[in-house]
């Protein structure tokens, strides 16, 4: 991801290798949509996903609004799908006990 949060943000950028913490290998395929500076912010998204905690501590960092998060999320599961990545949803449900 370039530039993450700004409104220069470009998802899911493939590579092909990442040999250090300071490099990264990109695709050479790929055609850039945006316009990006040297030295540009790059996000790697990796695994293990995150899982939130059972407190539901960590909730309001995820809840800042229904609309637009909602339109935000869709569109880039609809990216990651055209990309051909497998999504896998784990959803944790915590029941209180009487």
């Amino acid at each position: 991801m370039f530039n993450f949060g700004n409104s220069g943000e470009e998802t899911l950028v493939p590579y092909t290798e990442r040999p250090s913490n300071t490099l990264i290998v990109l695709d050479p395929t790929y055609l850039f949509l945006k316009d990006h500076s040297v030295g540009a912010t790059i996000n790697q998204i990796g695994t293990p996903a995150h899982e939130p905690d059972d407190s539901g501590d960590d909730y309001a960092a995820f809840n800042v609004g229904t609309e637009e998060p909602r339109i935000i999320a869709q569109n880039l599961v609809l990216k990651i799908k055209a990309a051909g990545v497998v999504i896998r949803f784990i959803i944790k449900v915590v029941v209180a006990s009487c």
